[in-house]
């Protein structure tokens, strides 16, 4: 097994292009004041969970009628009915004047640049989660739930908020702390950036890969003496 394969077993966490996120300038005007902008960026489909963020803003709107909310990404082509869904329940709960469905965007970055916080709301264990990491290098304070990828990515209360996955009274909470703390939520959001950085920049995983690469090497064929 892997736990009986001592130092033979390396964890590499992935690492992505991060050279599009700028690291935040201190000082710079709040995300949290005017309208804060909650964003949730993926393909809308049921695991990926956008229905229950849904169902946590009008708790979120209720505590903060000047927030606003970003629903960032296509609707899945196997599920055609889901991303429909997701408008007609936010006109039933009375959010449709908060709420916005871009679409496909090609602009990410300057999204999250531009938001005060990212949600990643999946209801089954993502693989990864990558538009965790880059809200985080965008200095996104973020709220993810707590299963596969997000619990390799995000230090709780530190770098992020991890809650309980489909769970909309959870995620409005988080949400709410949040937004309640503009000053805390600043100072994680760049406790994220630095984090992404440190640890899931694509020139630490091709470092990692490299300095493996050459350990194996020098095991396998070791120099003569």
């Amino acid at each position: 097994t892997l736990t009986e394969s001592g130092d033979r077993v390396h964890t590499i966490l992935n690492g992505i292009d991060l050279t599009e996120y700028p690291e935040t300038v201190p000082g710079g005007p709040s995300r949290f004041s005017g309208q804060p902008r909650i964003v949730c960026v993926g393909r809308q489909e049921p695991w990926k969970g956008q229905h229950v963020l849904v169902e946590a803003l009008p708790a979120v709107f209720a505590a903060h009628p000047q927030a606003r909310c970003w629903f960032v990404g296509g609707g899945a082509v196997n599920k055609p009915d889901y991303a429909p869904g997701l408008v007609a329940r936010c006109e039933a709960l009375g959010v449709t004047g908060r709420v916005s469905f871009t679409g496909i965007r090609h602009d990410i970055p300057a999204i999250l640049g531009e938001s005060a916080i990212l949600v990643l709301p999946s209801v089954t264990p993502e693989p990864f989660g990558r538009t965790l990491v880059e809200g985080m290098a965008a200095g996104c304070a973020v709220v993810a739930t707590a299963a596969g990828g997000p619990l390799d990515i995000v230090e709780p209360g530190v770098s992020g908020v991890l809650v309980t996955p489909d769970n909309p009274d959870a995620l409005s909470d988080a949400v709410n702390g949040l937004l309640n703390d503009p000053q805390g939520a600043e100072a994680m959001g760049v406790a994220g950036q630095r984090r992404a950085r440190q640890c899931f920049s694509l020139d630490r995983l091709v470092a990692e890969m490299a300095e493996l690469f050459t350990n194996v090497y020098t095991r396998s064929f070791p120099k003569a003496t």
